[in-house]
């Protein structure tokens, strides 16, 4: 017994101290980001093409494409494609009485299931085959965007970069399950800001997501990741920040808001669905995968101790400064994009992440998810 211990102290302090020399490098990412807003300069306005691909969206959809109406950007630089990935509601309707009403509009209907690609990338590559623009700039049909959200993410194109992430952030005011889920959005945004910021293009989201059209053309599009179901975005950063430098946005004036899940299961299930995507990267991103199995270990060590019922000072002193740690990335994270952290509801996320790491890092590796078919 004694011995098992010992092997698994030692096995947690190693995990905990690689997990603590990539929190320290998220820190210094986050520090090195600029706070001060990012405008694109009058010298330069290429041209955008805003795209996404919904799927029964009625109900959110309205209020996105008044968000991109209301954009600050130039008109004539600026064009929306919206791909209705075989809706059974009054999304296509929507999207045509847009198109009607702005020139800058374009839908795509897809009315059948691609035999070549997974639903979601063949939607996007539709629109994207048609887009003028020689920026692609990407969200989800349940967001909110600024007015100022295009000029924002372009602006950092102005550094010759490839591929550009910026904040999304869980939409919510009070209800205790939806703040839960804007800390966890958040440690995950600041996480993958603080390895951007020190250029380690790992992650990020299709919620806020930039790149120039002539790398994604480069890359091949979609091809290579053709039958994943999910991960899109990930592969689109990895892919193109390889040939073409990837960075992130810290303006608030380009973050993004999305809707939080309503139910424990949704919740889970997305949860599930964001892990599966790491068995992937071994083959890409091994300091990457070096991350994700500290942060897995050191939650399982967590979890065993408690389980035996093991509360030694050792266990308690780890745990505390795990959650320092993690306190610093989120609340930095927070503190660059505006987003409201409620120290109660984090201290609960701490205690909940023993748990729920361990437990979604195993149903991540079954790929047993649900998503929109």
């Amino acid at each position: 017994f004694w011995g098992r211990m010992i092997f698994l102290l030692g096995l947690m302090w190693v995990a905990l101290g690689v997990y603590c020399l990539y929190v320290i490098l998220f820190i210094t990412g986050l520090s090195r980001l600029k706070k001060t807003p990012k405008k694109t300069s009058l010298s330069y306005c290429p041209s955008v093409s805003v795209v996404m691909a919904v799927r029964n969206e009625s109900k959110n959809l309205n209020s996105l494409l008044e968000d991109l109406v209301a954009q600050d950007y130039p008109i004539n630089k600026l064009e929306i494609i919206v791909a209705d990935d075989r809706s059974t509601d009054g999304t296509w309707k929507i999207i045509t009485s847009f198109t009607n009403e702005y020139l800058n509009f374009n839908g795509v209907q897809i009315t059948k299931k691609s035999n070549k690609m997974t639903p979601k990338k063949h939607a996007l590559s539709e629109a994207i085959s048609i887009a003028r623009g020689t920026i692609i700039l990407s969200t989800d049909g349940d967001c909110r965007v600024p007015k100022t959200w295009v000029s924002s993410m372009v602006g950092e194109f102005e550094n010759n970069t490839g591929v550009v992430a910026g904040f999304s952030s869980v939409e919510t005011e009070s209800r205790l399950f939806h703040l839960f889920q804007r800390i966890d959005f958040l440690s995950l945004m600041s996480a993958n800001a603080g390895a951007m910021g020190v250029g380690f293009s790992w992650a990020g989201s299709g919620q806020n997501l930039a790149y120039k059209k002539s790398y994604f053309n480069q890359v091949d599009g979609f091809f290579p990741v053709a039958n994943e179901v999910s991960g899109d975005d990930i592969y689109l950063i990895q892919s193109i920040s390889q040939v073409g430098g990837g960075s992130f946005n810290p303006d608030p004036d380009g973050a993004v808001m999305t809707l939080p899940v309503d139910s424990l299961w949704q919740f889970i299930n997305q949860r599930i669905r964001w892990a599966s995507n790491s068995q992937k990267q071994y083959q890409s991103q091994i300091w990457f995968l070096v991350f994700l199995l500290s942060v897995y270990i050191v939650n399982v060590s967590l979890l065993l101790h408690v389980v035996l019922g093991v509360f030694t000072l050792t266990f308690i002193l780890m745990w505390v400064f795990k959650v320092f740690l993690e306190g610093v990335i989120i609340y930095l994270g927070g503190w660059i994009s505006k987003t409201p952290v409620s120290f109660p509801v984090f201290l609960l996320w701490s205690l909940v992440q023993i748990v729920y790491i361990p437990l979604m890092g195993l149903l991540g590796v079954s790929g047993r998810f649900s998503w929109k078919p």
